[in-house]
């Protein structure tokens, strides 16, 4: 979420998003969405059905095949939210790719996607990336907010 909410605040800075509350309620859930696989994620806790019995984690969920089809199901029922949909997905999608784990961007097929340099799931360099995107945060969020 935090990731998540910096990205967004920084889109609304440059004018890529407007800075509605609507907006940032999409960059949010959209960056959380993709943990759905996770049995005791924010996102599945929130969810009827149990994703994680049919897909394992950082997989069809962590995909741009998952992606585009979570983005066609929203799009059923809220209206111009593309654009921060995409910014809260890559917000969770991105750092992912930063972990030793990988993601299944190209789901179905088997491939891990990880950038060259990762780090571990839990790490002090995972945590101090959250401290920096904290920070990021902070320091859009007032141009976002016109401030």
């Amino acid at each position: 979420m935090v990731t998540g909410s910096a990205l967004g605040a920084v889109a609304a800075a440059q004018g890529i998003i407007e800075p509605t509350m609507f907006n940032a309620v999409v960059v949010i859930v959209a960056s959380v969405l993709p943990d759905i696989d996770k049995r005791r994620s924010t996102a599945s806790k929130k969810v009827i059905l149990p994703i994680h019995l049919f897909f394992k984690h950082r997989g069809f969920t962590h995909s741009l095949v998952g992606g585009f089809i979570f983005l066609l199901l929203l799009s059923m029922f809220l209206k111009n939210m593309w654009v921060p949909f995409i910014v809260g997905f890559m917000a969770h999608i991105i750092p992912d790719m930063l972990t030793t784990h990988g993601i299944k961007l190209f789901w179905p097929m088997k491939v891990t996607v990880r950038f060259p340099f990762t780090c571990a799931t839990g790490s002090i360099e995972e945590w101090m990336f959250s401290v920096m995107m904290a920070v990021v945060l902070l320091v859009n969020l007032g141009d976002a907010l016109g401030l």
